[in-house]
């Protein structure tokens, strides 16, 4: 009866031991999805950061620079967002206060695609 005793101590050694690690391992990836996840969505708001930026840019008064800027930055929108307004191609020729309105839709749109923290 001896020997059962320690292969029973063997096992809870070696469970000791393991266990940690495969815990540490599992909560690892874990975490490194979460921050995937947040680096993503950071970079979703930094995207439509840009795009406001510009369009406001190109609203003031355009030049060859601001509208390679702006639509460098409806691109992105495209690379981070499923479902980018249509209307987000007739932007640049609206003026005054139909651009603001469109800016608006455009960006409450975009805004409920970004998880809040």
């Amino acid at each position: 009866m001896e020997w059962f005793s320690w292969v029973i101590a063997i096992g809870l050694g070696l469970s000791a031991v393991i266990s940690p690690i495969f815990t540490a391992i599992i909560n690892n990836r874990y975490q490194l999805s979460l921050k995937k996840l947040e680096m993503y969505e950071l970079a979703k708001r930094e995207a439509l950061e840009n795009f406001i930026k510009c369009a406001s840019k190109c609203f003031n008064g355009k030049n060859n620079a601001e509208a390679y800027a702006y639509y460098d930055s409806v691109n992105n929108l495209y690379i981070y967002f499923s479902n980018v307004p249509k209307n987000i191609n007739n932007l640049e020729h609206l003026l005054g206060n139909d651009f603001t309105n469109e800016l608006s839709n455009i960006v409450q749109d975009l805004s409920n695609q970004i998880k809040k923290e």
